[in-house]
């Protein structure tokens, strides 16, 4: 990982004109490109072949369950579908759920735009079934769900919500490449309340969404985007798209939230712009706030592989250097690059900031 894509974030953040991070960062690490391919050839058969060991028979009818968010856990439980993290060292005899539910935060940061009075709510990407629910629990509703289907556990989620809200959620089952579609044909003039883009991560799909659907909105309607994460790989995509439409007068950001302090988990709120003349423009104190932990990243990364592959590059008055710059920006190197640091090359930086000056 080159210091020369810090160093420019860095002078990019001088730039008054700046309009933010537009670097997929996992092409500079041939290991990312390895597993990128991979998922992309292999992705469906190994989720069939690992998965169709671990389905289990339910005893319970979907009567007995609840309509909270516990309970539809549960109800994928029983069939032992559950929302786990695999890796290498850690696997689990359970059938795994991929694309991971909408989060508790997430779904906090929904209620608080969500009415009991929304009449119609887009939802791009079924997501288990969770946000569908919340949806269901908290307004009178109906939600049209645009998702191909590509995950076999969405059969049960599907059938639940159905039954608990019977004639209240249509699922549309097409190429999210052109989602707009059903909308032309069968109902080209229905407005949403809200409209969720919560299924492709890459840049021109999203984009693309966001110019689609715009004929469906009003001044009032909602967008939830999930995960615009510039410093990951699935989260500079949806960034981007957010920044190029912020930028082109398309739609304005309402809210950046980062659920967890480290911008892994994120969503942005935003609404389209009727305006013909007005195009909202961040200031550069909101893009450094929304890309902080690229720097912590790319440093991270920089200072890991001096050590694996023994550089000699890292030394005191290089990592001195490198907290005046975060310094001047108003962040602190995080704990993560700390430890190694003190830990692998007995380094501890002695510029720091007190948060009363930041």
């Amino acid at each position: 990982m080159s210091l020369e894509i810090l160093d420019r974030l860095f002078r990019n953040w001088k730039d008054p004109e700046y309009k933010g991070f537009t670097e997929s960062l996992f092409k500079y690490h041939a290991n990312g490109i390895r597993k990128e391919e991979n998922a992309n050839i292999s992705s469906r058969a190994h989720i069939d072949s690992d998965n169709g060991n671990y389905l289990t028979y339910s005893t319970k009818s979907i009567s007995e369950f609840g309509t909270d968010r516990n309970d539809l856990f549960e109800f994928y439980s029983n069939y032992n579908i559950k929302a786990v993290v695999f890796t290498r060292e850690n696997t689990m005899a359970v059938y795994r759920m991929y694309n991971f539910p909408t989060s508790l935060p997430m779904i906090q940061l929904w209620n608080r735009y969500l009415r009991t009075d929304f009449k119609n709510i887009l939802d791009i990407g079924f997501s288990s079934g969770f946000a569908a629910l919340n949806i269901f629990n908290t307004t009178n509703s109906n939600v049209l769900t645009i998702d191909k289907f590509y995950y076999q556990h969405y059969w049960y989620g599907k059938n639940f919500i159905d039954e608990k809200y019977p004639g209240r959620h249509l699922m549309v089952v097409e190429k999210t490449k052109y989602p707009s579609k059903y909308l032309e044909k069968y109902c080209p003039d229905i407005k949403f309340d809200i409209i969720s883009f919560n299924k492709s991560r890459k840049f021109e799909s999203i984009y693309r969404y966001f110019i689609n659907f715009k004929k469906y909105a009003t001044p009032n309607t909602i967008i939830f985007l999930n995960s615009p994460s510039p410093q990951h790989t699935w989260g500079i995509g949806p960034y981007m798209a957010m920044n190029r439409v912020i930028n082109e007068g398309i739609a304005t950001l309402v809210e950046y939230a980062d659920f967890d302090g480290m911008h892994f988990q994120t969503m942005a709120v935003l609404k389209y712009n009727f305006g013909d003349e007005y195009s909202q423009s961040l200031q550069l104190k909101n893009y450094i706030s929304m890309e902080q932990e690229i720097p912590q990243m790319l440093l991270y990364s920089y200072v890991l592989r001096d050590y694996e592959e023994k550089l000699g590059k890292v030394n005191y008055d290089m990592i001195n250097k490198y907290a005046q710059k975060f310094a001047s920006f108003g962040l602190n190197f995080n704990d993560k690059l700390l430890k190694i640091l003190k830990e692998k090359f007995n380094i501890i930086p002695n510029i720091y900031i007190n948060e009363s000056d930041s």
